[in-house]
C-alpha cells in the first residue's frame, strides 16, 4: 500500500512524509541595488535578472560614475593630450554619468570636438594674468536683446561714453576673441564677464551661440550649477542647429537625466546627435539617448540604438558598452537565451576590455543558472574568480559560485571552501554562503561542522532572515541527530522567530517529531494549526493528510472520517487520493461503518486499477463482504485478489477465508485445500484456526485416518470434544486401543461435562492395553455415574477385569458377579462368564476355569466369544495337565469353527 511521503524528508531529508528535501537553500542570482537609498534587503529565495555589482542588500542596479566626460576648450589640443575613455569597473555598464550624479565638472562638447579626441587647430592662449579670487556663485545675470553699450576701456585707458569708431563687426569679434582666451587660459570667473560683454553688447553678432555655451561651460567650471543651467537653457531656446546647439543639448541632457527627467534628456540628446559635428560625439550622444530610452520603458527603441553603434567597429569606444547594453536589453525582454550568447562572447573576446570582460563573465554565469545550464554557470563563476581584474565583482561571483555548487549538489565542493574566502563576503552576502556551507557540511554527516556554522550565522548576523532560517536548520539537525532535547530547542525557536514560514515549518517539525514517537493526540493539533499557516501546497497536503492520519490513530474515528473527506474534497484529482479514500474506509470499518467503508474500498478498486492502495482495498473489500455475510461476494473478492495478486501479503489471509467459505458451504475437499495454504503461508497465524477446520471437516467426512493423522501432526490444536470422542470411539471400535486411549483422554480432559460413555470405551480400551490401575479408574467414574443396568453391568465388568489385572481376585470375582445378576443373558452375560474364567485361570483353578470357558461355548453361539471361549478353555486343560479334554475340546473348536486355529483365535 502507497504511504504518503513524510514530511520529515522533507524536513530532514528522512522520511515521514522526505528527506533533506524540506528547507533547501535556493540558489539566486545576484541582484542590483542603488548606490543610495540603501534598499531594503532581498528576500533569501527571490530571484533576480543578472549579476551585477551590489550592495549586501542585492536589490537594485548602481552605475558607478566613470570620470566626467571632457569638453575641449576653445584653445584647442592636440589628441593625445587627452586620455582615451576607460569604463571603471565595478559597473552595471560604463556610463558617461549615473542617475543622481551631477554633471561632470570637466570642459564638455565643443563643437566640432567629442569628449575623447579632441581634434583641429591649436590657438595659442594670451600671457597668462594673475588669477583673481573668484567671484560668489550667483545665476547668469538676466540679457537683454537689445542691451546699452557698456563703458569700455580705450587703448589710453580713458573711459569712453559712446561707442568707439571701430566698426561693430570686427568690434564683436574682438570682443568675442578677447574672452575666448580668456577661456583657453582657464580663468572661469573672467571669462564669464567677458562673454557677458560680448552677448550684451553684441546680441546680433556672430559667435552668440559660442558665448552662450562657453558662459554655461564657465558657470560649470566654477560650480555655479544653476547659473550654468540656465545658460544651457538660454542656449537651446535661441539655437536649435549648429554645433554649439549640440553640444549645449548634450549638457543640457546631463542634467536632466541626472535629475531622471528621462524623457526630456532623451529630445537634448537627440538634437546633440543631431548637431554633432564628430562620429564620436555623435555616438555619445545616441548611447545616452539608448540609455534614456531603457530608463523610460522603450526596449525596443533603445535596442535598436545598440545595434546602430554595434554596426559601427571602427574608432567606436562605445561598441562594446553597446553590446553589453544590448545582452541587458535581450535579457529583460526575456530573450535570456540571446543575451547569454552576448555575454559569453564579450566574456571570450579578448578585444573587451578587462573590466567589461570581467562583468559579462559574471552577467554570463548568471544567465546560465536561470537557463538551467548550472554546470556551465559552474564554469563561468570560476573562470570570473580566475580573473585578476575580478575586483569588486569578486562577492558576485564568489556568492554566485556558492549559489550554484548548493544546486548542483556539490557539498564536497563547498565544504572545501576556506572560512577566510568566505569572508571576503560582506553583510548578508556572508551570511548566505556560511548558511549554504552549512547546508552542505549538514547533507554530508558533518553535523558538528554545521552546527558550528549556524551558530556563527545566528551570533554574526543577528537579526537577518539568514540568522531565522540557521535557527531553523540548527532544529533539523538536532532532529537528525535524535537529540532528546529536540523539542525544547523547537519550543524556544518559536518563541523568537518571527518569520511565520519559519515558525510553520518548526511547529511542523514538533508534529513529525510527536507523530514518530507515537504521540497522535499532541501532534493532530499542531498538523490542523499549520493548515492556514501559509504552506507552500505541497506541504500542506501532506500536513493536511498526516492530520486526518493522526486523528484515526489517536482513536478520534468521527473527526478523522471528516479530515478525510476534507482531504478527498480539496484534492479531487491528487494522486493521494486512493490512499486517502483506502484510510477513510479503515476509519469507517474500525468505526462499524460497514456501508461506508465497503463504497471506499469499492472506489478504490475499480476507479484506481494501477494505483499500489488497490490490491489492500480489495482485501478489505472482501473482509466488509463477509462482515456483512455476502459469502459469495467475500469468497469472489478474495480470489480475484489472489489472481491479481499472486504475491500479496495478504494471501493467507484470502486462503483461509475462501476455505471458511467452502466450510460453511460444507464444500469440505475444497475447504481443507484452501485451509491448508493458509497454514503453509502464515503459520503463526493460521496454525490454529485453519487446523481446527481441518480437522472438523475430516470428521465431518468420517475419515478416521486422516483426522488421526492431522491430530498427531498438530498435537497442541485444542480439537472439539465432539471430534475426539468420534475419533477415540472410531479407534476402539477397528481395535485401535492405543489411539482409543490417547484421544478418549484428550477428550476427557476437554471437557468435565465429556458424555459418560468416553469413561466406559477408555476403561476397556486401558484393559487391552494393560493399564489395569487407570482402567480401574475410568471405570469407577463412569461407575459414578451410570443408572441403568446394561452400562452399571458394563462398567462392572470393565472394573472387575481392571481388579484382577491388579492381581486383585476376590474384587474382581464380585464385581463380575454383580454384574451377572444385573444382566443374565445376552453379550454382557457372556463377557462376565467368561470373565469369571478368567479370575480362576489367573486364581490357577485350571480346571474349574476350563469349565466356566465350556459353559459360555454351550450357552453362547457368538462367532467372536464362542471361538474364544474354547481356545481358552483348551489353554486352561492345557496348564491342568489334562490333554484329553483338550484334545476333546480342541476337536470341537474346528469342529465348530471350521478354519479357525487357536492363533488365529487369539
Amino acid at each position: 500500500m502507497k504511504r504518503v511521503v513524510p514530511i520529515c524528508v522533507l524536513l530532514t531529508g528522512s522520511t515521514l512524509f522526505a528527506q533533506d528535501t524540506f528547507w533547501q537553500p535556493e540558489v539566486r542570482r545576484a541582484i542590483p541595488v542603488e548606490k543610495a537609498p540603501q534598499p531594503t534587503p532581498t528576500p533569501v529565495a527571490t530571484p533576480i535578472p543578472r549579476a551585477e555589482p551590489v550592495n549586501p542588500a542585492w536589490m537594485q542596479r548602481v552605475h558607478p560614475s566613470p570620470a566626467p566626460v571632457a569638453t575641449p576648450a576653445p584653445q584647442r589640443q592636440q589628441p593625445q593630450q587627452q586620455q582615451p575613455f576607460r569604463p571603471e569597473p565595478p559597473t552595471g555598464r560604463a556610463v558617461p554619468f549615473d542617475n543622481n550624479e551631477a554633471p561632470s565638472q570637466a570642459p564638455g562638447p565643443e563643437p566640432g570636438f567629442t569628449p575623447y579626441r579632441p581634434t583641429g587647430r591649436i590657438e595659442v592662449a594670451p600671457t597668462p594674468q594673475p588669477t583673481q579670487p573668484a567671484p560668489p556663485a550667483q545665476s547668469a545675470p538676466a540679457v537683454s536683446t537689445q542691451p546699452e553699450a557698456a563703458p569700455t576701456p580705450d587703448e589710453e585707458g580713458t573711459i569712453r561714453l559712446s561707442p568707439s569708431r571701430v566698426d561693430t563687426a570686427t568690434a564683436a569679434k574682438q570682443q568675442l576673441d578677447r574672452a575666448n582666451a580668456v577661456y583657453s587660459r582657464k580663468m572661469y570667473d573672467y571669462a564669464v564677464m567677458e562673454y557677458e560683454k560680448f552677448l550684451v553688447s553684441y546680441s546680433d553678432a556672430p559667435g552668440r551661440d559660442t558665448a552662450l555655451f562657453r558662459v554655461a561651460e564657465c558657470h560649470r567650471m566654477l560650480g555655479n550649477d544653476a547659473a550654468a543651467r540656465a545658460a544651457y537653457e538660454k542656449l537651446a531656446m535661441e539655437f536649435r542647429q549648429g554645433e554649439f546647439a549640440g553640444a549645449g543639448a548634450y549638457r543640457l541632457g546631463e542634467y536632466l537625466y541626472a535629475e531622471k527627467n528621462y524623457d526630456a534628456a532623451l529630445r537634448q540628446f537627440d538634437l546633440a546627435a543631431q548637431n554633432a559635428a564628430g562620429d564620436e560625439i555623435r555616438l555619445t550622444a545616441k548611447y545616452n539617448s539608448a540609455r534614456c530610452l531603457e530608463k523610460l520603458n522603450r526596449p525596443k527603441e533603445a535596442a535598436a540604438i545598440y545595434n546602430e553603434l554595434v554596426a559601427v567597429e571602427e574608432n567606436n569606444p562605445y561598441r562594446d558598452l553597446a553590446r553589453l547594453a544590448r545582452a541587458e536589453t535581450l535579457a529583460a525582454g526575456n530573450e535570456k537565451k540571446q543575451a547569454f550568447e552576448e555575454y559569453e562572447k564579450l566574456a571570450t573576446e579578448k578585444s573587451s576590455s578587462p573590466a567589461l570582460r570581467v562583468e559579462a563573465t559574471v552577467k554570463a554565469a548568471s544567465l546560465a543558472s536561470e537557463l538551467g545550464q548550472k554546470e556551465k554557470a559552474a564554469e563561468l563563476f570560476e573562470k570570473a574568480l580566475s580573473l585578476p581584474e575580478i575586483g569588486e565583482w569578486k562577492p558576485i561571483a564568489l556568492l554566485g559560485m556558492v549559489r550554484i555548487n548548493a544546486a548542483l549538489g556539490q557539498n564536497k565542493k563547498l565544504r572545501s571552501l576556506p572560512e577566510a574566502t568566505l569572508m571576503e563576503l560582506k553583510g548578508e552576502a556572508a551570511a548566505e554562503a556560511l548558511l549554504l556551507v552549512a547546508g552542505a557540511h549538514r547533507q554530508g554527516g558533518s553535523n558538528q561542522q554545521a552546527m558550528a556554522l549556524y551558530d556563527r550565522v545566528i551570533q554574526d548576523f543577528p537579526g537577518t532572515a539568514y540568522a531565522e532560517q540557521a535557527r531553523f536548520q540548527r532544529v533539523v539537525v538536532l532532529s537528525q541527530n535524535n537529540d532528546p532535547k529536540i523539542l525544547q530547542e523547537i519550543d524556544k525557536l518559536l518563541a523568537v522567530s518571527k518569520d511565520p514560514k519559519e515558525r510553520s515549518q518548526a511547529a511542523l517539525l514538533k508534529a513529525e517529531i510527536l507523530f514518530k514517537e507515537g504521540k497522535y493526540i499532541d501532534a493532530a493539533p499542531l498538523y490542523e494549526a499549520q493548515l492556514n499557516a501559509g504552506l507552500d501546497e505541497s506541504m500542506k497536503k501532506q500536513a493536511f493528510y498526516k492530520w486526518a492520519w493522526s486523528l484515526s490513530q489517536a482513536g478520534n474515528l468521527e473527526k478523522a472520517e471528516s479530515a478525510f473527506s476534507q482531504y478527498i474534497t480539496a484534492y479531487p484529482k491528487d494522486e493521494t487520493l486512493p490512499s486517502a479514500l483506502l484510510q477513510r474506509g479503515l476509519v469507517r470499518q474500525r468505526a462499524k461503518n460497514y456501508t461506508g467503508a465497503l463504497a471506499d474500498f469499492q472506489a478504490v478498486v475499480e476507479n484506481y486499477p494501477k494505483s499500489p492502495e488497490r490490491e489492500f482495498a480489495l482485501q478489505q473489500l472482501a473482509l466488509i463482504q463477509g462482515q456483512k455475510e455476502d459469502y459469495a461476494g467475500m469468497k469472489a473478492s478474495f480470489t480475484k485478489l489472489l489472481e491479481e495478486y499472486p504475491k500479496t501479503a495478504g494471501a493467507a489471509q484470502a486462503h483461509f477465508w475462501i476455505g471458511w467459505a467452502a466450510f460453511e458451504e460444507k464444500n469440505y475437499p475444497e475447504a481443507i485445500k484452501q485451509l491448508t495454504e493458509a497454514r503453509e503461508l502464515d503459520k503463526k497465524g493460521y496454525a490454529n484456526r485453519a487446523t481446527m477446520r481441518i480437522l472438523l471437516a475430516y470428521y465431518y467426512q468420517e475419515d478416521r485416518e486422516k483426522l488421526a493423522r492431522e491430530m498427531a501432526a498438530n498435537p497442541d490444536v485444542n480439537a472439539p470434544v465432539e471430534v475426539l470422542r468420534w475419533l477415540g470411539g472410531k479407534s476402539f471400535e477397528e481395535g485401535d486401543y492405543k489411539a482409543a486411549d490417547k484421544f478418549l483422554t484428550a477428550a476427557a480432559k476437554a471437557n468435565a461435562a465429556a458424555p459418560a460413555d468416553i469413561w466406559i470405551e477408555l476403561a476397556e480400551s486401558r484393559n487391552k492395553l494393560g493399564k489395569s490401575k487407570e482402567a480401574l479408574a475410568a471405570a469407577e467414574t463412569f461407575l459414578a455415574s451410570a443408572r441403568e443396568p446394561y452400562s452399571r453391568a458394563r462398567a462392572l465388568l470393565a472394573a472387575a477385569e481392571a481388579r484382577r489385572g491388579l492381581e486383585e481376585y476376590d474384587k474382581a470375582s464380585a464385581l463380575a458377579e454383580e454384574a451377572l445378576l444385573l444382566q443374565p443373558e445376552g453379550t454382557l452375560n457372556a463377557q462376565g462368564r467368561l470373565l469369571t474364567a478368567e479370575i480362576l485361570f489367573s486364581r490357577g483353578s485350571y480346571e474349574e476355569a476350563a469349565k466356566g470357558f465350556l459353559t459360555v461355548a454351550v450357552l453362547y453361539d457368538d462367532k467372536t466369544l464362542t471361538p474364544r471361549a474354547l481356545e481358552r478353555a483348551v489353554d486352561a486343560y492345557r496348564k491342568a495337565g489334562n490333554l484329553p479334554e483338550a484334545d476333546k475340546v480342541l476337536e470341537e473348536l474346528r469342529e465348530r469353527f471350521p478354519g479357525k486355529t487357536i492363533s488365529q483365535t487369539n
